[in-house]
């Protein structure tokens, strides 16, 4: 079942805030290194999925974890080159 934000009924508080439920709320922020905004909202933030590089509001790599994971959709152009010299080798011209 898809739930969209406009068909969920919230309570509002006094001020017409709608009182989102615990189960609703966010708990970390993933991708955090691909984001359009800062969020400073207390919440753990990762670069990657949750607990790959962990990172500050701006972004920043905390401590001593792992380099940020890269972009699968990325090509990685080292690993290119590498193939294309594998290839030359059992292909030559």
């Amino acid at each position: 079942m898809l739930m969209l934000p406009p068909y969920i009924h919230f309570e509002r508080d006094d001020r017409g805030k709608k009182m989102v439920p615990r189960a609703f709320m966010a708990q970390h922020h993933m991708f955090y290194g691909k984001r359009v905004a800062d969020m400073k909202d207390g919440l753990e933030k990762f670069l990657g999925r949750k607990g790959e590089g962990l990172c500050d509001d701006e972004g920043r790599e905390l401590g001593d974890s792992a380099e940020a994971p890269q972009d699968p959709m990325e090509h990685n152009e080292e690993e290119g080159e590498k193939d294309k010299k594998v290839e030359r080798k059992q292909h030559p011209e």
